[in-house]
């Protein structure tokens, strides 16, 4: 067989077939795998930085924001699937975080945060970051003073730093204290609507306080009758007329009455932003205004007559001080002895006057003639009364002013009475 031949009966192999591709399905990059990054590429790094990376709107540590950062941050945990490491024990982090202690938490981060670099302990330091990224710089400085509390050796935790950022803004102490100190300011949520203006806020301080009490095992459940008193604070007759609209509805039990806390709190929210759209939240009703403008103006007649007295007041104590003042120096005079061969009778002005040395003083009557009683001298004009120049016609004026404004006030307080 020839050469050739041989060559062609030689069956031509076929190319060898590539293995098949397997992933594990992910719905985030982040939960694409759960091996160790290698910070050396630039891939890795690039989804460290954006795991990383702070919120918009930093956290201020007030109690009332608290809720909506707990919201952005769990997204950010499930974005890049750090659920396990804020699964404490068979605690969830979000749903129970009243319920974990310190020690529950160094328990869970030491199964990752000693030996050989894990997965999830690459988690837990870029979760680290990222909270300390999304709060202000007040927060920053209260972490601080506690790094001990999010520090576990030469491993910072992302779940305990978080974990000390809501113990800080809670206030979070042993045993039942906290859920009580929370139900109380539930309680007292009527007194405190007066110190919001927005509705928005009032609600978001309300939920957050429910949301913190549901963290530590409780549940309050009559927060509806109590948000209705609280509406009912708020100085706004259209919302006020909204309001008791649901609460009738509400005590008569109507097929499309609220049913709990939530409901009526998007109520209240709709109902602000229809108001707020169109710059008619909080404006006074004309009777309202009219009652303001007459108080104004009862207020600038009080001030004027008041002020008024007063400089006259003013007025006369002046004159009197200088009166007194002129008088003592134009009589220093009377009190100065004629010396050594000086005679003890003079004339100074149209009067005559002895030295009497009984009153060791300059006087009218002669030493002989001394009964031993000092007189005060009478004034020249003793019997002229010296009239005060008034206004009597404004003093009126004011009165009636007064007056006329306190009668259309009453009679505007009168009819908001009745209607």
């Amino acid at each position: 067989m020839s050469t050739a031949a041989a060559v062609q009966a030689v069956p031509a192999q076929a190319p060898p077939a590539l293995a098949p591709v397997t992933f594990t399905p992910s719905l985030t990059p982040g939960g694409a795998t759960q091996s160790p990054l290698n910070y050396e590429t630039s891939e890795h790094v690039k989804l460290y930085l954006a795991s990383t990376k702070g919120l918009e709107v930093k956290f201020n540590g007030k109690l009332e924001h608290l809720r909506t950062f707990l919201v952005n941050v769990e997204r950010r945990i499930e974005e890049f699937n750090w659920e396990p490491i804020c699964t404490i024990g068979t605690r969830y982090l979000f749903k129970e975080h009243g319920l974990i202690t310190e020690a529950d938490l160094r328990t869970a981060a030491n199964a990752y945060s000693t030996g050989a670099i894990t997965r999830s302990a690459q988690n837990a330091q870029a979760m680290y970051q990222f909270l300390m990224n999304s709060v202000d710089q007040d927060m920053i400085a209260k972490l601080a003073s506690c790094p001990d509390k999010y520090k576990f050796g030469d491993r910072c935790n992302g779940p305990a730093l978080l974990k000390t950022i809501i113990s800080l803004v809670q206030v979070a102490t042993a045993g039942n204290a906290t859920p009580y100190f929370l139900e109380s300011v539930i309680l007292n949520l009527p007194s405190k609507m007066k110190g919001y203006d927005s509705i928005l806020e009032f609600n978001e301080f309300v939920r957050s306080n429910l949301q913190s009490l549901e963290n530590y095992g409780r549940k309050f459940d009559r927060i509806l009758p109590l948000l209705f008193q609280s509406y009912s604070k708020v100085e706004d007759e259209e919302f006020n007329r909204f309001i008791q609209t649901l609460l009738l509805a509400y005590e008569h039990g109507m097929h499309n009455c609220v049913k709990d806390g939530e409901e009526l709190m998007r109520a209240a929210e709709e109902q602000y932003k229809l108001q707020v759209l169109r710059s008619a939240w909080k404006v006074p009703s004309k009777t309202q205004a009219q009652i303001i403008a007459l108080k104004a103006q009862l207020d600038k007649a009080k001030g004027s007559n008041n002020k008024k007295n007063d400089s006259s007041e003013e007025k006369k104590d002046t004159d009197k001080k200088n009166s007194s003042k002129k008088g003592d120096r134009d009589n220093a005079w009377k009190l100065i002895a004629p010396k050594k061969g000086e005679p003890h009778t003079i004339t100074r002005g149209k009067w005559e006057w002895h030295w009497c040395p009984k009153h060791a003083s300059w006087t009218q009557h002669k030493p002989e003639d001394c009964r031993g009683v000092f007189k005060k001298s009478q004034d020249k004009d003793k019997g002229k009364e010296k009239t005060e120049e008034t206004k009597p016609n404004d003093k009126q004026d004011t009165g009636k002013k007064r007056s006329s404004c306190r009668s259309k006030l009453a009679d505007i307080i009168f009819e908001s009475d009745e209607e």
